[in-house]
């Protein structure tokens, strides 16, 4: 599923037969998946089926935002605008996960995954400038360095944890 190289379609030279839709689609559903959050929180534990439901609502949405990144962008401004946006959502996602008391058996999941959020958010932040400034190779560099992230892999960890514990987690499960 991950590449290592990036074609921002007909705005950079094909490297070595490399598709640039591959690899967006690739980043947005890997994004997809360690993405989650919503709602308020506070109080005591939320229940198992209100943390699912919760965590199932938000999944959909960070997707929702993440979508078109599995479509080639008109130009690398559009893709620096659909980064900056599915930033804010991760980061909208961390702050509302941060706020909630989960379940005692996921608490150092839920941990795990709202660190994985915001480093994913800050991690995107290269990814936009450069498609902000039209530069494919600063973009072509961002796409590889999010590819090898630990707060990716760690924020997958935490919702494959999720699972095995018996929660329904929808899209981010997939």
């Amino acid at each position: 599923m991950t590449q290592s190289r990036f074609n921002a379609f007909p705005l950079s030279p094909v490297v070595s037969g490399h598709r640039g839709p591959g690899t967006l689609a690739a980043l947005g559903f890997a994004l997809v998946l360690c993405g989650c959050g919503g709602g308020t929180g506070g109080g005591g534990a939320v229940s198992k089926s209100a943390y699912e439901h919760r965590i199932q609502q938000d999944g959909q949405e960070i997707k929702n935002v993440f979508t078109p990144l599995s479509r080639p962008p008109s130009s690398l401004a559009q893709l620096a605008s659909a980064i900056k946006t599915g930033q804010d959502k991760l980061r909208e996602a961390a702050n509302d996960l941060d706020g909630v008391t989960p379940p005692k058996n996921i608490a150092h999941d839920n941990d795990l995954l709202v660190a994985g959020l915001r480093k994913l958010a800050d991690q995107l932040g290269p990814l936009q400038k450069g498609a902000a400034k039209g530069d494919a190779k600063l973009v072509q560099k961002a796409v590889g360095d999010l590819q090898a992230s630990t707060a990716l892999k760690d924020a997958q960890k935490a919702t494959t944890d999720m699972e095995k514990k018996g929660y329904k987690i929808g899209t981010l499960g997939q």
